[in-house]
């Protein structure tokens, strides 16, 4: 099957991406799995699924505990959940 031309996730990005997945949302596997191969276009509606699932971990492990503020974890899930919206931007 032909690769789709559109924005990619890098290695750092794929893998918290697999995270919150396997972490929050284990019932999208397939559909990161086919994001990660890159075999099939994603619906708005999926690619929304992802950015859940990030939001999730986000919420679960980018904050610090002393003043609720948001941890180096937390800016890349915020900047990963962006990408996942551009990403699936494209697909529309």
């Amino acid at each position: 099957m032909a690769r789709l031309d559109a924005p990619r996730l890098d290695e750092r990005e794929r893998h918290l991406l697999e995270r919150a997945v396997k972490s929050y949302r284990p019932d999208l596997e397939s559909t990161l799995g086919d994001l990660l191969r890159y075999e099939r276009r994603l619906s708005a509606e999926e690619g929304n699924e992802l950015r859940d699932a990030a939001l999730n971990a986000l919420i679960a492990e980018g904050f610090r505990d002393e003043d609720d503020g948001v941890n180096d974890l937390g800016l890349e899930y915020e900047h990963l959940i962006d990408r996942l919206g551009r990403i699936t931007a494209v697909f529309d």
